[in-house]
Parts: structure tokens; C-alpha cells; sequence
């Protein structure tokens, strides 16, 4: 119900990027939300996709949008040590990574993702709507936030990553589309994959399932690219067998 209350909300602050919510009201234990119908279909991010334009379109407007009086992402992701964390119950899920250096980097996320710009803080393709009229829609706000506008950017580029793109591919086209991301520097966006990679992780471990491991995957990878920056890293993303370190790419 909290991440449904969160829906109505976005659709306050983010009019004409969320759908309009059209009524809510609470009835007995029930809280019940009617949004409008939207005719469109999941954006595809895949390398050379036609969509990729409208998707930094909207990504951009979300970045524009005033949120000062949503809770901050820097409250929200003020816990930080999940790399420690790891290593104290599962030390073989971080063999071979430099936990303290890990968690250095992680603690400093909340200074770095502090603001007033509007943060989904889960986009992908299947969150962005593309009606056939050029009409989008980003749906899905059920944990918005306020924050630093290069969040969601680099949310993308994992998920361009995803899609097929190669690591340095992906921020290539994220510095050239997506501005806020250009602007965030290297050691930024290096702590950002360095937390997200940690947390995910601690989820996948914690609740283990193919979506959220598949995450914690992805984010691996994208961390081992921005740390080593070099051709082994930027292949493609593994298949996920274990959490091992040999098969991570």
C-alpha cells in the first residue's frame, strides 16, 4: 500500500511522465487508485534500436522535474555497508574483490547522491511506455526519490548493458544523450556501481531469485568494467552460475 500511495504522488510531480491518476480512496483496509489507460509498448534499449531517443527524452525530463518534498535517496541509501556485510556471512560470494576498498567507495553515496531532482530509481525498458502516437509513459514509481539528476542516467546505462550494448558503448552514448551524466565524474559514477553492486548483491543473497540475481549480475559486471576499464571486462555480460569470482567475466 506505501508503494501504491508512492504511485499517486508521482503522478502529482511527475504529470505527463507517469500516468494521471484519475481517483484514490482509501475503503475499509483497501486503498484503492485508478490511473489512466495508456495504449503503448515496452521501449527496446537494445544497441541500434530506434526507441533509444524517446527513452533519453523522457530519462532528461524526469532529471528536470523539482522534488524536493519526496524523501531523499541520500536517506534512503544511507546504510552502505553491505560489502562488509557479505563479507561477514558469505566471505565466498566476495572472494577476489577488495572489500575495504569497497566499502570506502560505497560510504560515500549518500553525500554523492543528495538533491531536489525527481529519481525513479528503477528505470529499464519495460518501465517506459511508447505509445505508437510518440506519446511516453514511465510507470512503475513505486520507490520515487529526490536526488542528483545522473541516478537514473546511470540506472540506464546498466540496463543498456543489459540490452547488449558494451559497457564502454553504453556510457558513450549516455555522455552524449543524457547530460546529467556527463557530468557526473568518474570516481562518482565508480562509487554509485561499487553500492549498487553491493546491494543487490546482499538482496540476491538474501532472497535469492532469478530477477534479483540477474541484477546483482549485471551490477557486478558493470562494477569489474569501471574498476578495471579494460577489453576482459567489457565483453558481454556472464551467464550467472554462482557468485564466485570465476564467472564473472
Amino acid at each position: 500500500m506505501r508503494w501504491l500511495r508512492n504511485e499517486v504522488v508521482a503522478g502529482r510531480v511527475a504529470k505527463g511522465i507517469s500516468p494521471a491518476v484519475t481517483f484514490h480512496a482509501d475503503i475499509g483496509d483497501w486503498f484503492v487508485v485508478g490511473f489512466e489507460h495508456f495504449d503503448g509498448r515496452p521501449a527496446d534499449l537494445a544497441p541500434g534500436s530506434p526507441d533509444l531517443p524517446a527513452v533519453a527524452d523522457v530519462v532528461n525530463r524526469i532529471g528536470e522535474v523539482e522534488a524536493g518534498g519526496l524523501r531523499s535517496l541520500a536517506d534512503r541509501w544511507s546504510d552502505t555497508d553491505w560489502w562488509s556485510r557479505l563479507s561477514g556471512t558469505r566471505p565466498e560470494v566476495v572472494d577476489g574483490w577488495d572489500v575495504d576498498a569497497a566499502t570506502r567507495l560505497s560510504a560515500r553515496i549518500p553525500g554523492l547522491v543528495a538533491g531536489d531532482s525527481l529519481v525513479h530509481t528503477d528505470l529499464h525498458g519495460n518501465q517506459v511506455l511508447l505509445g505508437d502516437d510518440g506519446a511516453v509513459r514511465v510507470v512503475d514509481w513505486g520507490l520515487p526519490a529526490s536526488g542528483a539528476r545522473w541516478v537514473d542516467p546511470t540506472m540506464i546505462v546498466l540496463r543498456l548493458i543489459e540490452a547488449g550494448h558494451d559497457a564502454a558503448d553504453a556510457e558513450r552514448w549516455a555522455r552524449s544523450a543524457l547530460p546529467s551524466f556527463a557530468e557526473a565524474d568518474d570516481e562518482t559514477v565508480t562509487a554509485f556501481a561499487c553500492y549498487l553492486a553491493g546491494l543487490w548483491t546482499f538482496w540476491a543473497v538474501d532472497s535469492p531469485g532469478p530477477g534479483v540475481v540477474h541484477r546483482a549480475v549485471l551490477a557486478r559486471h558493470y562494477l569489474r568494467y569501471r574498476l578495471l576499464g579494460n577489453a576482459s571486462a567489457n565483453g558481454a555480460m556472464p551467464i550467472r552460475r554462482g557468485f564466485g569470482t570465476e564467472d564473472e567475466g
